[in-house]
């Protein structure tokens, strides 16, 4: 099939309305409309409800760690969270009636910002699993932007198994980046991050 595109030709212009099912755009919806008709409505209402269960179970298993952090919720499929060691946790705890200084807080997720991006580099090159990172403004840490995993559980053939097995390589990874990368979280750390600052 072939159609001249009239609206398409100026000077130095080609007519590609001739081999495109388009004209000048992309033949990107054919890729939607097919879908649509193959998956259909029932199929996608499915693929999408599997996403979410899956985004809260993983959501449930990040907050039983104590080693890591939920950052977001998973409102659908995506969520946040980052790796956060017992020393790195305590540093930003204070006793009940009193709060831990803007100093420390800023200079404890600094050191975790460095720790969440080398281990999603070292996740990423061994080539095992793989999770992005973000930066996001932080209400349970007075509004300070934090780097942390983003994960979407688009992928219907990911299991909680799967998921299981990144927190354990991420759990690997930080335990042992803390040492190598001399991670420290306590108020002499904080004061040395500070003045680097």
């Amino acid at each position: 099939m072939e159609h001249h595109a009239n609206y398409v030709l100026r000077k130095g212009s080609r007519d590609i309305g001739k081999h495109t099912l388009e004209g000048t755009r992309q033949g990107m919806a054919m890729l939607v409309h097919s879908a649509l008709r193959i998956i259909g409505r029932r199929g996608y209402d499915l693929l999408i409800g599997l996403g979410i269960d899956k985004a809260q179970q993983f959501a449930a298993m990040i907050q039983s760690a104590p080693d890591f952090e939920l950052t977001s919720q998973p409102v659908l499929n995506l969520l946040t969270y980052r790796y956060l060691p017992a020393a790195a946790r305590a540093a930003l705890s204070a006793p009940p009636g009193q709060q831990v200084s803007p100093a420390r807080r800023r200079a404890v997720n600094l050191s975790l910002d460095s720790l969440t991006e080398s281990i999603q580099k070292e996740q990423r090159a061994g080539g095992k699993t793989f999770v992005s990172r973000t930066r996001l403004e932080s209400a349970a840490h007075a509004g300070q932007v934090l780097s942390v995993f983003r994960v979407v559980l688009a992928n219907p053939l990911t299991t909680v198994d799967i998921l299981r097995e990144i927190l354990e390589e991420q759990r690997a990874l930080g335990e042992r980046l803390v040492v190598e990368e001399g991670h420290e979280f306590g108020d002499a750390a904080a004061a040395e991050v500070l003045e680097a600052i």
